[in-house]
């Protein structure tokens, strides 16, 4: 079972690429109208869709997908799952839409830049612009049953990213702004691909700060209460990675060097140490984490 039931009406699908569990995660509610919130990369298209069958979803009852940014790894599988999904509408940030038309510079960059982790993911179909939707900040989706989903943009790990608030449970689905959660440690790791914009990433905690949501949903991975402390604490982390970098930069240290002083200065860090030399994806991106910070 790659299914999880989180409360009566919000559900977990673990989507596995290339078998990878507890890494990437699409979730469903189900009021009167169904959406799933991030779908995952292409590599996970049918994963996702025998996840709908455990959960009895049928595929006509999807009404929406929203995902976070057009980042491969939270939309590539969308080109795939409308095929099946015949009344669903996909939502992305207004930027994200001519990426999702024709994703080929798109999967052209993520090759260059993920190597062999975008093989992982695997290339994206387009998706019909038809079937797309702008997802534009402040924008209220009724799902039936005093359910509402809010756009909020979020802008910082990409300038394409918004998040999704359940408002009336206070529940969170913040992509990668919120950043990498490892759910077995309670810890995370900093989601900052070059280029970040870092200014951009902070406004946005702090406007989901102001919501003061109760949980959080991380397309990476898992649920995670007391929302508006792990939003601070995320924030301070990210204050930490910056400081420390920019000293070693201007010591002409190296990113082995840079390394060893977060490992040594970040608890989050260091509790995840085994987990971050071991992940075949994230072991393969952690110097990309470092270099976002760069100049």
């Amino acid at each position: 079972m790659n299914t999880r039931k989180v409360s009566t009406r919000l559900f977990i699908i673990d989507l596995k690429p290339a078998n990878i569990g507890r890494f990437t995660a699409a979730y469903i509610i189900k009021g009167e109208k169904t959406v799933i919130i991030e779908c995952g990369p292409a590599s996970t298209a049918e994963n996702l869709l025998r996840g709908l069958k455990e959960l009895k979803v049928g595929f006509d009852e999807v009404d929406y997908i929203m995902v976070s940014h057009a980042h491969i790894d939270h939309w590539g599988s969308a080109g795939v799952l409308l095929k099946h999904l015949s009344n669903a509408k996909l939502f992305i940030h207004p930027m994200g839409l001519p990426h999702l038309a024709n994703p080929q510079k798109l999967w052209t960059q993520s090759k260059q830049v993920l190597g062999e982790v975008a093989e992982i993911f695997g290339e994206p179909a387009p998706v019909p612009a038809e079937r797309m939707t702008a997802a534009r900040d402040g924008m209220i989706v009724d799902l039936g049953g005093e359910l509402e989903i809010q756009v909020i943009e979020t802008l910082g790990h990409a300038p394409h990213h918004v998040s999704y608030y359940e408002r009336t449970n206070g529940i969170l689905f913040p992509g990668e702004t919120a950043g990498v959660y490892i759910e077995d440690l309670g810890v995370t790791l900093p989601a900052t691909p070059p280029p970040i914009m870092l200014d951009k990433l902070f406004e946005s905690l702090e406007k989901l700060v102001r919501l003061n949501p109760k949980m959080l949903c991380y397309t990476h991975f898992g649920l995670a209460d007391n929302a508006v402390e792990r939003l601070k604490a995320y924030a301070s982390q990210l204050s930490l990675w910056a400081s420390t970098i920019r000293e070693c930069l201007k010591n002409n240290e190296s990113i082995d060097s840079i390394r060893e002083k977060l490992m040594e200065r970040d608890s989050y860090l260091k509790t995840a140490s085994d987990y971050v030399k071991t992940h075949p994806i994230i072991s393969r991106v952690f110097t990309q984490l470092i270099q976002g910070f760069m100049p």
